[in-house]
């Protein structure tokens, strides 16, 4: 089966995601990444951890450990610290004049082929939707207890489940 398979990178992009999009690289070499410049490099600190200054209360994050994930693939760019994306989904100064948002405008797009895609072989829309939140509650159950995916998914579902999708 010929499957393509995108990325979708950014400013965020730090550390995990950073592995992450490794990863897809070396497992699918003709992965296509669209969106910003990373905020990360692959060899990076991670591990992070919290904790309050103690005569001010405010709140500080730092790294305790420095991973060189460039040392585990084989895939290398020519990104000077940062990865390089095939496809550029950069705002500009108009987008932000306007209040667009080129990476959400990004999504849309692609969330948009995909429904497409789906009626074009003959799946329904709502069939699609029942599959996304189905796919939703078994990773949610499935994720370790309290970590940030199984908030994020669980948050998505009940985003999704609120909407009447």
């Amino acid at each position: 089966m010929n499957i393509k398979v995108y990325t979708l990178v950014g400013r965020n992009t730090f550390s995990s995601g950073m592995f992450a999009i490794y990863r897809v690289k070396e497992s699918a070499p003709g992965a296509i990444s669209a969106g910003e410049p990373t905020g990360g490099a692959l060899d990076c600190y991670g591990e992070v951890e919290t904790s309050k200054l103690p005569n001010s209360q405010i709140p500080i994050s730092y790294s305790t450990r420095y991973f060189e994930f460039s040392k585990s693939f084989s895939y290398k760019n020519d990104g000077v610290g940062t990865f390089l994306h095939d496809i550029s989904i950069q705002p500009t100064i108009e987008d932000y004049k306007n209040g667009t948002d080129a990476v959400v405008d990004a999504l849309a797009s692609i969330i948009i082929v995909c429904y497409l895609l789906g009626q074009r072989v003959g799946v329904s829309l709502l069939s699609v939707d029942a599959k996304v939140k189905e796919k939703l509650r078994v990773t949610v159950e499935s994720a370790p207890d309290g970590s940030s995916w199984q908030k994020e998914l669980s948050d998505l579902l009940n985003f999704l489940e609120r909407s009447k999708r």
